[in-house]
């Protein structure tokens, strides 16, 4: 099939200039990260002088490429229905 006008080449090069565009798509859906939580199943609740607090101890993993995790929160619901949101705010070593 072979084109026999102007306005078919600018065609296929116009169609053309997207597969930089779809390919990238494409790349970025299948190496999106995979983040795998690990927790040691025990969790501590209490009240300091700062107000409520909620502590876990967690792991991370990331697999197929580094993965940032900006925003981590916790809903817990009381039996009466009573709902409080712990949010973590960071950790800086």
């Amino acid at each position: 099939m072979t084109p026999e006008t102007a306005a078919e080449i600018a065609a296929y090069v116009g169609a053309a200039a997207w597969l930089p565009q779809i390919i990238g798509w494409v790349y970025n859906y299948f190496t999106k990260p995979r983040v795998l939580l690990l927790n040691d199943g025990n969790a501590e609740l209490g009240f300091t002088t700062f107000g409520p607090i909620f502590n876990l101890r967690l792991a991370f993993s990331a697999s197929k490429k580094d993965a940032i995790i900006d925003d981590l929160k916790v809903v817990l619901t009381h039996e009466n229905g009573d709902k409080h949101i712990f949010r973590w705010i960071g950790y800086g070593r």
